[in-house]
């Protein structure tokens, strides 16, 4: 499993209930025939691993997610075109993306490193593109994050706050 799917540093048994409790409330933004975008990372991860097998259309460029996903036969998933970043898990497209550009969610569902008044914070250059590509395609938008993420300090927004 790639790094941005693992646990958080000092994760224990608080963390694990933390993510778990996530999962739980962003599950309630969810319904069959739903049209998503899944970020990258562990608690985007923990919330595909939880949906049913139920009739939903999922756009994700996260690799960890499309495995979790990929055998089951009622979700259709939708991936972007572009490089597969290795050491990421993800798939980017450098330019305008044929798939982005007709595809239209109604949710999607990001994790965050950090939150401010910037907006969502991430720190890989890669992983910020990816993401503002698949905001642009959304009409609202989740953040999957705890209360960590407040205090983390993450340089380059993702998304303003204004979207959420």
């Amino acid at each position: 499993m790639h790094a941005y799917y693992g646990e958080r540093e000092g994760a224990g048994r608080e963390a694990n209930a933390m993510s778990s409790a996530i999962t739980a409330a962003a599950l309630t933004y969810v319904e069959p025939g739903l049209s998503m975008v899944f970020g990258h990372g562990r608690l985007g991860l923990a919330l595909a691993s939880a949906l049913s097998d139920t009739p939903y259309h999922i756009l994700t460029p996260s690799i960890e997610i499309i495995r979790c996903l990929s055998a089951r036969r009622h979700i259709r998933l939708t991936l972007p075109g572009g490089t597969l970043f290795h050491d990421r898990g993800i798939i980017v497209s450098r330019y305008d993306d044929p798939i982005l550009r007709h595809f239209v969610a109604s949710r999607a569902f990001v994790s965050a490193e950090g939150l401010s008044a910037d907006g969502v914070l991430l720190s890989d250059p890669v992983v910020v593109q990816a993401t503002r590509h698949l905001l642009d395609r959304t009409m609202d938008i989740v953040v999957l994050a705890d209360s960590r993420t407040f205090r983390v300090s993450a340089t380059l927004s993702a998304c303003p706050l204004s979207r959420i």
